[in-house]
């Protein structure tokens, strides 16, 4: 079974142009929609329900300006899947680093930030103490959960900005906001 169905209707969907632009190309390039192993299912057309996505986006009134920013979010998302760690030594101290850059940078490109910091802030933590900040590196596995917690909470900022601007162009004089929506089953530990 998929789940996040949009991730591989934007991948089937999108004008070739816009797949270039965010380093799109086939669902099964991805970490986090190549591990069911169902990249494509007989009985769904990903190209025609990308369309009624399209379609119903332009319905509501989202700009396009908003409508590239979901997808590069979304595309954002895909790249920060694949970005995979290394262990180096350092001081006698293990910790994680990038092993190919190539993802984070597509990643920060998408997001305009700069790959040094996305690189900096999934390989390390930084605690403030007593007005000194410390950082320390991450080991494998915590680097891992930094890249998969950050997939999540960007997924997560989208969406929630999604339901909230949806029901801003729905009813503008509405004074408790809410909307039924799908199924928003996945990212679970």
């Amino acid at each position: 079974e998929r789940n996040y169905h949009i991730f591989y209707e934007m991948i089937q969907g999108l004008p070739e142009s816009q797949r270039k632009m965010l380093v799109l190309a086939r669902a099964e390039d991805f970490f986090y929609l190549n591990q069911g192993r169902v990249t494509s299912m007989p009985a769904k057309d990903d190209v025609e329900d990308f369309n009624r996505t399209l379609r119903s986006m332009e319905v509501l009134g989202l700009k396009p300006v908003e409508q590239e920013s979901i997808f590069r979010v979304l595309a954002a998302v895909l790249h920060l899947g694949n970005v995979s760690f290394a262990v180096a030594v350092k001081d006698n101290m293990e910790m994680a680093v990038v092993h190919v850059k190539q993802h984070v940078a597509v990643a920060a490109g998408l997001l305009g930030i700069s790959m040094e910091d996305l690189i900096e802030n999934l390989c390390n933590k930084s605690q403030v103490t007593r007005g000194e900040k410390i950082v320390s590196p991450l080991t494998l596995d915590q680097a891992l959960d930094t890249r998969d917690a950050l997939s999540k909470a960007l997924y997560a900022s989208m969406f929630s900005w999604l339901v909230m601007r949806i029901n801003t162009i729905v009813d503008k004089h509405m004074k408790s906001r809410s909307i039924g929506i799908l199924d928003i089953f996945g990212f679970e530990d």
